[in-house]
């Protein structure tokens, strides 16, 4: 009677390691699935901070250059409070050496800068019958903006 049921014994032992076998197959492969996402996320979340931190370094070292810079600009004097700014807004009717020394009142200085925004020279045209007109009244129209910044002392 045994050996009448033997095959299907042998059958049944089969179907159930073959069954178990496929469920911790299937079981395994779904963690490793798993597992690997997640370590995908995990390298680019590690990567992302590395990008961040090397950005960080970055910026630090900008930031350590800018305050050395404003450290050594404070030490030359070279503070806001400490220049005034005058608007300069000419137009007028000057000689030609008048127009020369204003000219060149307005080079640069170590105490002093000009920041030139408009320089407009238009000549008079005059009669020669009259000479002592056009020295009084002027040779150019001199029209001069911009702004002086000059350190306080």
């Amino acid at each position: 009677m045994l050996k009448a049921y033997r095959p299907l014994v042998i059958a049944g032992l089969f179907g159930f390691i073959f069954f178990w076998t496929g469920y911790f197959s299937l079981n395994a492969y779904s963690r490793y699935d798993s597992l690997s996402v997640h370590q995908a996320y995990l390298t680019r979340e590690h990567r992302l901070r590395l990008h961040k931190k090397e950005e960080i370094v970055a910026k630090n070292q900008i930031i350590s250059q800018v305050q050395t810079f404003l450290d050594q600009a404070k030490s030359l004097g070279l503070e806001k409070e400490k220049w005034a700014v005058y608007e300069v807004n000419v137009q007028d009717t000057v000689s030609f050496a008048a127009a020369e020394k204003l000219l060149s009142q307005c080079a640069n200085s170590a105490f002093a800068y000009y920041v030139p925004a408009s320089l407009e020279i238009k000549t008079i045209a005059r009669l020669k019958t009259d000479p002592a007109a056009a020295q009084k009244k002027g040779d150019l129209i001199l029209t001069l903006r911009g702004r002086f910044v000059a350190r306080q002392q």
